[in-house]
């Protein structure tokens, strides 16, 4: 497994310039989250983590609505965490401590049906801040 930890995944990127309202982007600024070939994305939140030493296989449960979707690998893939995630690299395993976070994946359709596919990268992080609303002047109008 290789983790590219300090470092922020283009897909937090994207998503963060997509946050941004059109208008007031610089239109010389221009960001893509390409997905490595035939593989599909989805989104959800980490259920478990399955780490053995024996095979060095992993397994991910991942909520998504109200589905449990479970990825494999046995050949290793890409991962990362965004910098919201405050672990220094050399402290951080896919093995501990990943329940509940969001969770980016790229995978591969599976060998059989009795799981959802083959894992190819694996992004965790946890929830983008909101922006707070504007505030809005709640004074009553004055009357002439």
């Amino acid at each position: 497994m290789w983790l590219n930890g300090g470092s922020v995944p283009i897909t937090t990127k994207v998503e963060l310039w997509n946050e941004i309202p059109e208008t007031q982007r610089a239109s010389d600024d221009l960001l893509f989250d390409e997905a490595a070939k035939e593989t599909q994305t989805t989104e959800g939140k980490v259920r478990s983590t399955a780490c053995s030493d024996k095979d060095h296989s992993f397994a991910l449960v991942l909520d998504r609505g109200d589905q449990a979707l479970t990825f494999r690998s046995k050949a290793g893939f890409m991962s990362g965490f965004s910098d919201t995630i405050w672990y220094g690299e050399d402290h951080f395993t896919l093995c501990h401590h990943v329940e509940a976070l969001r969770a980016v994946v790229r995978y591969r359709f599976p060998a059989d049906n009795s799981y959802a596919g083959e894992l190819a990268e694996l992004e965790l992080r946890k929830e983008l801040p909101t922006s707070p609303l504007p505030k809005t002047d709640t004074a009553p109008a004055e009357k002439k």
